[in-house]
């Protein structure tokens, strides 16, 4: 709510006017927004819409609102589920990586409401984040004599402060990944090497201890290799 003030003026016939100073608070309806929107590395046929508040689903019918989404690359939506703040749209098929991803929402016959019984709005290609990477997936039972690419991760085990130095790179425009053991995503990072060389430092001093993941992706070429936080 927010609060204005209003001047009034008040006369009484031929007494002197009187100014005074009222106060109205106005109550504003602001419907469930979408803030945020992706599609996981682990799970590349479900779409996640994240709200700014948690949403109501007790009176939602999946069967009823499948059309009221409309995805990019032709995709239709198999089923809806309402997790907290969070909308899962699970897919007919999945999408790739570096395809474009954008979701369209129209109120239909089974409106989705927030936790103050707003409606969530309508809103019109949503790009949203694709975080799948290219050969969908990390494998975390990882084969070293599989590495095409020659790099060096150092020191592991490592404290959080980790070197990677890499030689041969067909493309200087790179991507760095760490995952959790799991396959969930924890960082994503782009980098540039010099005529097929590469030194960077990763400071993952913030994380868990325990063992992660470091994907490096070079064009065709793709490299990982587990590491472990002390």
């Amino acid at each position: 709510s927010e609060s204005i003030v209003l001047e009034v003026e008040v006369t009484d016939n031929a007494v002197e006017p009187l100014s005074v100073n009222a106060y109205i608070t106005i109550a504003i309806v602001i419907n469930g927004k979408i803030v945020d929107g992706e599609v996981k590395n682990n799970n590349p046929n479900r779409i996640i819409l994240v709200y700014s508040e948690p949403l109501k689903s007790a009176n939602l019918k999946s069967s009823q609102i499948f059309s009221d989404f409309v995805l990019s690359g032709g995709k239709t939506v198999q089923q809806v589920t309402i997790n907290g703040n969070e909308i899962y749209l699970d897919l007919d098929s999945e999408y790739q990586y570096e395809d474009e991803i954008t979701v369209s929402y129209s109120r239909g016959s089974t409106p989705i409401y927030d936790a103050s019984g707003n409606e969530v709005e309508p809103f019109d290609s949503y790009e949203v984040t694709n975080n799948i990477l290219m050969g969908n997936g990390v494998n975390t039972s990882i084969d070293p004599t599989a590495n095409a690419l020659d790099v060096i991760v150092y020191p592991n085990p490592s404290d959080g402060q980790v070197n990677i130095r890499a030689n041969n790179l067909t493309s200087d425009d790179c991507e760095l990944f760490l995952f959790s053991m799991t396959g969930n995503l924890v960082s994503k990072k782009l980098v540039s090497a010099s005529f097929g060389n590469l030194e960077e430092r990763l400071n993952l001093s913030h994380l868990n201890k325990g063992t992660y993941i470091i994907k490096l992706i070079s064009k065709r070429q793709i490299f990982q290799e587990k590491i472990v936080i002390m």
